[in-house]
C-alpha cells in the first residue's frame, strides 16, 4: 500500500536518495555523463525542508520508507539548477509577481524510485501536488521539464499540462534545454490549506481508474467548498481530506 503525506525532517535523507536514483535512470543520455555524475555523487551539505515550498512524499508500507516525492509552491521568477534540498542558510528564490500574489504556483520537482515507475505512484503524487496548489488558491500552475525527456513530457501531457513556448538553458548541466509546461487550476476561495493522505496499491494496471476515482472525489469536495463560499459559509479551522484509491482491474497502463 502506498501512502502520500507531508514530508517531515527525518525524510530528507531518503528524499535525496530518491532524487539521485531517479536522475541516474531518467537523465542518462539526456545530460552529459560528467554533469550527471557530479549531480548524483559526492556528499552535499545536510539537506533540510524549506518553509517556502511544500513537499509531499510517497511511502510504501511494505518497502522503503520513501519511494517518491514532489514539491511545489509559488512560481519562481528564475529557474535555478539546485541539486537536492537547499542547504542551511540558503535563501529562497525570487518569485514572479503572479507567484508572490498567490496567483501562479509551480511544481518544482517530482521524482520516483525507478522501481516504482509505471505503477500509478507518479500520477498520484502529481494529483496530490495539483490538489495542493488548487487548495492554496493558485489559478494556474507551471513546471519545467528537460526538452528531450519524451517520457516525462508524455506523462505531463496525459495529465493535462501543455507547453507554453518558454524555454531555459541549464548551463550548469552542460547547456541542456528545458521547456515550461502550464495548466489552469480551479480557484477555491476561502478554503485554506488541505492535508492529504492518498492510499492505493501499486503495480497493477488499474491505476488509471483509481486515480480518476480520487480526482472525482477531490472535485466533488472542491465544488462543495465553492458552493459554501458563495453562500457565505466558510469552512472554519483546518480542513482534512482523505482519499482512498481502490484498485480495480483494467487493461490500461501508464507512467
Amino acid at each position: 500500500m502506498i501512502s502520500i503525506r507531508d514530508a517531515a525532517a527525518p525524510d530528507v535523507g531518503a528524499i535525496e536518495e530518491v532524487r539521485r536514483a531517479s536522475w541516474r535512470a531518467a537523465y542518462a543520455g539526456l545530460i552529459g555523463q560528467v554533469y550527471l555524475d557530479r549531480a548524483t555523487s559526492g556528499s552535499p551539505a545536510p539537506p533540510r525542508l524549506s518553509s517556502w515550498r511544500r513537499t509531499l512524499v510517497a511511502v510504501d508500507d511494505a518497502g522503503p520508507a520513501v519511494v517518491g516525492y514532489t514539491s511545489f509552491g509559488p512560481e519562481r521568477a528564475i529557474h535555478p539548477y539546485v541539486v537536492g534540498p537547499p542547504s542551511p542558510g540558503s535563501r529562497p528564490p525570487r518569485f514572479t509577481d503572479a507567484g508572490s500574489a498567490g496567483q501562479a504556483g509551480e511544481m518544482y520537482a517530482i521524482y520516483l524510485d525507478p522501481g516504482y515507475w509505471s505503477a500509478g505512484t507518479g500520477r498520484a503524487l502529481m494529483d496530490a501536488a495539483v490538489a495542493g496548489l488548487t487548495a492554496a488558491g493558485y489559478q494556474k500552475a507551471v513546471l519545467w521539464v528537460l526538452e528531450g525527456n519524451a517520457r516525462a513530457r508524455r506523462f505531463y501531457e496525459i495529465a493535462g499540462w501543455k507547453p507554453d513556448g518558454a524555454g531555459n538553458r541549464l548551463e550548469s548541466l552542460g547547456g541542456v534545454m528545458e521547456t515550461r509546461y502550464t495548466r489552469p487550476l480551479a480557484l477555491v476561495a476561502g478554503v485554506g490549506r488541505w492535508r492529504f493522505r492518498w492510499r492505493f496499491r501499486p503495480g497493477q494496471k488499474s491505476s488509471i481508474a483509481s486515480t480518476r476515482a480520487a480526482s472525482m472525489a477531490f472535485t466533488a469536495v472542491r465544488w462543495g467548498c465553492i458552493r459554501a463560499f458563495r453562500s457565505r459559509i466558510r469552512p472554519s479551522g483546518s480542513t482534512s481530506l482523505s482519499v482512498m484509491m481502490i484498485s480495480r482491474r483494467s487493461s490500461s497502463s501508464r507512467m
